[in-house]
């Protein structure tokens, strides 16, 4: 299954609607995710952001993380997509 959505690390509070974010890059495995090699940091609109303090499971030394509720998110990336784009 392709992996539509996106996780990331909140880095700071831009204004009061936006936050800025640094993204991780999907694995060849659903649910599991890598930092990029480089940065990818983005602002973001707070209404766009699923859920904040999900903390993903370490797997592979620390080098990949695993989100293990992806398929709600993928869910809920779905409505988002239907409603706003």
């Amino acid at each position: 299954m392709f992996q539509l959505f996106a996780w990331g690390q909140k880095l700071d509070k831009k204004t009061e609607n936006y936050l800025i974010v640094k993204f991780m890059s999907p694995c060849r495995k659903t649910g599991a995710f890598m930092w990029p090699s480089r940065e990818d940091i983005q602002e973001v609109k707070l209404e766009f952001v699923l859920e904040i303090g999900v903390v993903p499971d370490c797997i592979n030394s620390g080098r990949q993380w695993f989100f293990s509720d992806h398929l709600k998110y993928q869910e809920l990336y779905a409505y988002y997509k239907d409603h706003f784009f």
